[in-house]
């Protein structure tokens, strides 16, 4: 397709308009800040008779420039409407799916008719480019060449997000329909009647409203109609195509209502009742720190975070598995539910395997006395205890159950191991998921109401987080501090390698260079970095780098450098090697990443980068790192659990800690041994090292004095 555009500057940039020529063409609006050399705007798909699927989009770039913003505005629009680009004029070559379509035609000999040959990219599809702007793009690695169809390289910075409203889509055409004339301006139908019909939907798309608003005479009655009855499933009902004919041919709609949503009729009636639209917007988004006050009136940096909401779909999903009369019946109980759902019950259930079922099973159908009693317990007052704060305090008991894995469940395992003169196993992930799994049973039990249980330790740990931290002794312990000229580092932090780099394409690749910073980025990108390489970087066995955009806000991948090796400056640069380069999920970083990547690990091996090579080395040499430079550089326990566990004191100092902010059966213990009731922690050492498991079931046989039964029954790690 050629592609329309309309370039109007302003004083901080420019409006950039642009459409394709057809009857039915994609379209977008973008501005242009030159300040910052961002693009931002809407992207807007083909009609196809009823309003166009516009969606919000983005693109933060070191090669926007006034030079080049034209370029990029094009790349904007190919890459955010899925579409592909054509230099006029040039022949492309024949594809694989081409190649193949001919061997075909070869075997089967003549008479394949034509209309079976492999179908060429449609003018609707691409859009027409120069040999310049297709070079440029090239060059710069924005656009790949396959066959003369110039595919677009997705990056990180470009962002695309979810549909807007419909309605708001009404005002985006008409702005761009004042520069385009073949853009209709003009809404057809009854856009009031639309409104009233989705108005409890948050988010209708565009579909849903023409649909309400292109109806005529009866059938508009039939739809206003429906979306009445069934007001939170209007938006429902105009956007699945069997629920929408069924309206038109009169049909009854319920039992089509029941089979979509899987309620009960008796639910499903109840949800009729209901006027109020879910949330849609996220409370933090994918990358962004998760930061507020807790019940304290503290605001605290979370290691985890959380969407904070979810799709109609699913809210019906899980409430189609509880009982028809937990079905909300007024719309305060209904965002109290959805509240309650996406802050806190699938949190739990995603980072600790704990049933969304099981969450919400105790509100016994009065989610406002359920919803009181969770502010009670994280110490709230209910008018304060919104969405943000349930995800808040529901972070604070992920946090707590992972501290409480980490500090009391690993080290009492791994203790009772060495207790044996059995090997302690090596670091794994594996353990951690169990450790984890323990101290959940543990924190949980049999309480009928978890997340109030879990809101009420996390307040206590939220208040406990500084003594804590001095009772496990890793930062203030004089046998684990560095010492001398490396005092300032304390326990958790090490020298940093380099600089940042900035790349060309506007990302920046930091050194990571505490535990805090690798906590963070596991909390980011969900990988391991931030537990199992703690020990390792501190040790300066290894350098993690992060790639992020410039305010460091967000992260796209983490790098692992190798240690430093040589005794020169020049013999260390010449000696690096990336050992590896994760995204996300340690899935394969984007392109934009790669590159980022290259031109960093060129510089650094070409030495033009500056090197912290002296105090590296010192820091090795002087035991900072805990190790002398010809050491084996291996991960060990006390590094990634943060504490000296095969202290006694410290397990003593961290325990005394946790029997406050449990409570409860464990909490009265005056031994962390009393771990050792819930049988999955003695699974755990029986996974981590079966030989010194079977040594500590045989020890727990042995018959013992009468003084000394009760404390062994607590002490002693029984059998499976």
């Amino acid at each position: 397709m050629q592609l329309q555009t309309e370039f109007r500057p302003r004083d901080d940039g420019a409006d950039i308009y642009m459409a394709g020529s057809g009857k039915d063409p994609s379209w977008m609006i973008l501005r242009w800040q030159s300040e910052t050399g961002r693009l931002s705007g809407y992207a807007a798909s083909p009609a196809h008779g009823g309003l166009p699927t516009v969606r919000p989009v983005a693109l933060e770039h070191a090669a926007i420039t006034p030079e080049t913003v034209g370029s990029m505005a094009l790349w904007t629009f190919i890459a955010s409407s899925n579409l592909r680009g054509t230099v006029i004029g040039q022949k492309q070559a024949m594809s694989m799916r081409e190649q193949l379509s001919e061997w075909e035609s070869f075997l089967a000999g003549p008479g394949k008719s034509e209309s079976e040959a492999a179908p060429e990219v449609s003018e609707d599809e691409s859009v027409d480019l120069t040999s310049e702007q297709a070079d440029w793009l090239m060059s710069n690695r924005f656009m790949k060449n396959t066959g003369g169809i110039y595919t677009p390289i997705r990056t990180s910075s470009h962002q695309v997000g979810a549909p807007i409203s419909g309605f708001q889509v009404l005002a985006v055409r008409k702005a761009i329909a004042q520069v385009f004339g073949h853009i209709p301006s003009d809404s057809t139908g009854d856009i009031e009647a639309a409104r009233k019909a989705l108005s409890a939907v948050e988010r209708p798309s565009s579909r849903a409203v023409h649909w309400y608003a292109s109806a005529t005479g009866e059938t508009a009655r039939d739809r206003a109609q429906a979306a009445a009855s069934f007001p939170v499933l209007a938006g429902m009902i105009a956007d699945n195509p069997l629920l929408a004919r069924a309206v038109d041919n009169r049909e009854s709609l319920q039992p089509l209502l029941i089979k979509r949503t899987h309620l009960s009729k008796a639910a499903l009636k109840r949800l009729g009742k209901l006027s109020k639209g879910l949330p849609v917007g996220r409370l933090f988004e994918a990358g962004e720190e998760t930061r507020g006050e807790d019940a304290l009136g503290v605001n605290r940096l979370r290691r985890f975070t959380v969407s904070g909401t979810v799709s109609l779909d699913v809210a019906l999903k899980h409430l189609s598995e509880l009982p028809p009369d937990r079905m909300p019946q007024d719309d305060a109980s209904w965002l109290i539910y959805h509240d309650v759902l996406a802050g806190c019950a699938i949190p739990l259930e995603n980072a600790l395997g704990i049933p969304v079922s099981r969450t919400l099973a105790a509100c016994k159908g009065d989610w406002k006395a359920f919803h009181a009693t969770l502010a009670k317990a994280a110490d709230f007052d209910p008018a304060d205890f919104d969405r943000r704060a349930i995800a808040l305090s529901t972070i604070d008991a992920i946090e707590a159950i992972e501290d409480f894995s980490r500090t009391a469940v690993l080290p009492t395992a791994l203790n009772s191991i060495d207790g044996t003169g059995e090997a302690v196993p090596d670091v794994s992930n594996e353990f951690f998921s169990w450790a984890t799994k323990v101290a959940t049973a543990i924190c949980t039990g049999q309480t009928k109401n978890t997340a109030g249980s879990l809101l009420e330790m996390a307040r206590r740990y939220a208040s406990r987080i500084p003594t804590l931290i001095e009772a496990t002794g890793y930062e203030t312990d004089d046998n684990i501090l560095p010492e001398g000229q490396f005092a300032h580092y304390g326990a958790e932090s090490f020298p940093r390698l380099m600089d940042a780099f900035h790349a060309s394409n506007g990302l920046v690749i930091r050194n990571l260079t505490s535990f805090e910073m690798l906590r963070r980025e596991s909390s980011r990108l969900n990988h391991c970095v931030g537990r199992a390489y703690l020990g390792k970087a501190q040790k300066a066995g290894c350098f993690i780098f992060s790639v992020q955009n410039a305010d460091a806000s967000k992260s796209y991948s983490t790098i692992e450098l190798s240690p430093v090796k040589g005794e020169t400056l020049a013999q260390a640069c010449r000696n690096f090697s990336v050992i590896q380069h994760r995204a996300r999920s340690n899935k394969v970083p984007p392109q934009e990443c790669k590159d980022a990547e290259a031109e960093w690990f060129k510089k650094l091996k070409d030495g033009d980068l500056w090197i912290n090579f002296k105090e590296i080395q010192e820091w090795r040499l002087a035991g900072g790192a805990g190790v002398s430079s010809d050491a084996a550089l291996n991960v060990t326990w006390k590094g990634v659990i943060g504490m000296e566990w095969q202290s006694p004191e410290r397990r003593q100092a961290a325990w005394e800690e946790w029997r406050y902010i449990m409570g409860g059966q464990f909490g009265k213990s005056p031994s962390p041994e009393v771990i050792f009731r819930e049988k999955g922690a003695r699974d755990l050492v029986a996974a981590m090292n079966p030989k010194a498991a079977a040594i500590l079931i045989e020890r727990s046989k042995r018959p013992q004095p009468a003084a000394e039964a009760v404390e062994a029954e607590e002490t002693a790690p029984a059998g499976p």
